[in-house]
């Protein structure tokens, strides 16, 4: 084997070693983090809950490099541990839960298996700046809804009501909405509904 050969074998090696060492320090971190606490961010179908999550997710990205709409973005600097774990802005770009995410994940982060009984989220209107609430007329959300008169339901025939039952937080009706700030919004898993 040349100097440069083995230079370059010692090298991949040293990155290596690096890399397992940043992954056992982020998960060492996250072992530290209260379990009970609520996630803030919304994540792909099939994450587990909590920080069991960041635990498993080695930040590798082909989450998001296989989402066909875009709509898995990275976690950036000044995120401490989380930083390169994936999460969704539904009202930016729905989730079609074609489930790609799931199929590339390596390290089981994402488990198909827990898709079926889980969400990644639940959508609540913002009455007070919702047209159909206040009065004018409009159901774009409704009729863009992933599925209408299920997930989303009409009130007197014109104002939107999500069945948090049945929602499962994907955002085509958030990201249909005709505002410019979108009536409305995702909460994660847990969170105290708004509605």
């Amino acid at each position: 084997m040349s100097d440069s050969a083995h230079q370059e074998v010692s090298r991949r090696g040293l990155f290596k070693v690096i890399a397992a060492r940043a992954l056992q320090a982020i998960q060492e971190y996250n072992a530290l983090l209260p379990a009970d606490r609520p996630e803030q961010l919304i994540r792909p179908p099939g994450a587990q809950g909590g920080t069991a999550f960041l635990a498993t997710c080695n930040r590798c990205g082909k989450c998001a490099e296989t989402c066909p709409r875009g709509a898995i973005l990275l976690q950036g600097p000044g995120e401490g541990a989380a930083v390169g774990a994936p999460y969704l802005e539904p009202a930016r770009a729905a989730c079609s839960y074609c489930l790609r995410c799931n199929e590339v994940c390596p390290t089981g982060a994402l488990k198909m298996e827990a898709v079926r009984e889980s969400r990644i989220g639940t959508a609540y209107v913002d009455q007070e700046r919702c047209l159909a609430w206040q009065g004018g007329m409009c159901r774009v959300c409704y009729d863009k809804s992933a599925f209408p008169g299920t997930c989303m339901t009409l009130e007197g025939l014109r104002r939107p009501r999500v069945n948090p039952e049945l929602c499962r937080g994907c955002g085509s009706c958030a990201r249909h909405c005709i505002q410019s700030v979108p009536a409305i919004g995702i909460l994660p898993p847990g969170a105290v509904e708004k509605e």
